[in-house]
């Protein structure tokens, strides 16, 4: 753990929220589904390599979106924008950051956005089965979990506001040989109402989802979070330990199985930092 210090200048995004503009495509358009917006730090090559090597999938578009490095955050100017709360313990608060950036993004332009990260692992039959994901959806869905760690819980509803699913999963890692595999699955996916899960290798959010994520996750903080599974509360340190600590709080689903997977390969250079 080390204190964040002014290692750097960062881009002044300022705290409030873009006004709405109007609607640029209803929610039955298909211009965005067919691009995924990848977070990536442009020092890390070699996961842009192996991303791009992985994900050779036609129909897609890629769109690298330059994440905002946590070694170069400037601690005094993210409290001064109300983006952070003195006496914070973090991890990598430049990944939320970078969240941020695209959640700021929907709630502008009014059109939803497919987020994945760098180490994602996207099945190749993702157009089709996200387009059936969409179409279950409620019109007025916030958040689409496309994927999800898997050295941790998830907790779903498998019959809405009465019963609940909650396990482990048996791997904590996996391997490049069974991600190869899982990209090639052809299982249906289901839509399920979703109560817990961390990790954030991929996603979709709507421009009402991306607004009330950013009205409850920033200033980013430690609060506790309620895991039922282990029958007790953790405090968040993480961008998805807060979100995770939203879900039930939104009209948030999770993809089961997942349309995208991760090795879930710890960041050596990832620090907690002290505000």
């Amino acid at each position: 753990m080390h204190s964040c210090k002014a290692k750097g200048r960062m881009e002044s995004t300022g705290s409030a929220e873009p006004p709405v503009r109007q609607r640029s495509s209803s929610r039955n358009s298909n211009a965005w589904v067919h691009t995924i917006n990848v977070i990536h730090l442009s020092r890390a090559t070699k996961r842009k390599r192996a991303f791009f090597a992985l994900n050779k999938i036609d129909g897609l578009t890629f769109k690298l979106v330059e994440g905002i490095d946590s070694r170069l955050v400037d601690c005094d100017e993210l409290k001064r924008q109300n983006l952070i709360k003195a006496g914070t313990t973090f991890r990598t608060p430049g990944c939320g950051l970078t969240h941020r950036k695209l959640w700021l993004q929907s709630v502008e332009t009014q059109t939803p956005l497919i987020v994945c990260e760098d180490d994602a692992v996207i099945r190749h039959d993702f157009r089709e089965q996200f387009s059936i994901c969409m179409n279950v959806l409620p019109k007025d869905w916030d958040f689409l979990l496309l994927g999800y760690n898997f050295d941790s819980i998830l907790e779903v509803e498998i019959i809405a506001g009465t019963e609940r699913l909650s396990g482990r999963f048996t791997n904590t890692k996996l391997a490049i040989s069974g991600l190869k595999e899982f990209q090639t699955s052809i299982s249906p996916v289901s839509v399920l109402p979703l109560r817990n899960a961390f990790g954030t290798p991929g996603y979709a959010v709507s421009p009402t989802g991306a607004r009330y994520l950013l009205r409850n996750v920033f200033p980013l903080r430690n609060l506790t979070i309620s895991i039922p599974y282990y029958g007790r509360t953790m405090e968040s340190r993480s961008i998805d330990s807060m979100m995770n600590g939203l879900y039930g709080k939104m009209k948030a689903f999770a993809c089961l199985p997942p349309l995208v997977a991760t090795p879930n390969q710890r960041d050596p250079h990832a620090r907690f930092v002290k505000v």
